[in-house]
């Protein structure tokens, strides 16, 4: 999501599954430009703290909170991973913090968890969490 706009005078994203998607920003150069330039944005406005990257894959596209908004790089955990490395990276550099979200399985979900809990269909398997198992060890191995 993006709620810093062009009508208020920023510049646009793509999504993370457009990020995804495109092969010259799906690259770690690609990816870490892309968020380099997001983290600058940010902090030049005063904003120290971005609530992303989404680590969900998106296994549901239907879900109405990751697939149909758009908010995750893609079924791959090891895309899913590298992307939200490069995110990460690109933030900390600006001196911009972090929040790797959601709970794994999030995008199985039938429901949203702010109407209802997720049902037991939510259940998402190893896959799921291989982007929050790994995001530790790959995130902070340049630090």
């Amino acid at each position: 999501m993006q709620r810093l706009t062009r009508r208020n005078g920023y510049v646009y994203f793509p999504s993370a599954r457009n990020v995804g998607r495109d092969p010259k920003l799906r690259t770690e150069d690609g990816a870490l430009r892309l968020y380099g330039r997001m983290a600058k944005e940010l902090a030049s406005a005063g904003i120290n703290l971005n609530f992303g990257p989404v680590v969900d894959l998106n296994t549901n596209p239907a879900n109405p909170v990751i697939g149909r908004r758009k908010r995750s790089f893609g079924s791959d955990p090891k895309t899913v991973t590298e992307l939200a490395r490069a995110f990460i990276i690109a933030h900390r550099d600006a001196n911009v913090l972090t929040s790797p979200k959601h709970f794994p399985a999030m995008a199985r979900a039938v429901a949203t968890a702010t109407r209802c809990c997720p049902t037991s269909r939510a259940r998402g398997g190893r896959a799921s969490l291989i982007p929050i198992a790994c995001l530790p060890r790959k995130a902070c191995s340049t630090w």
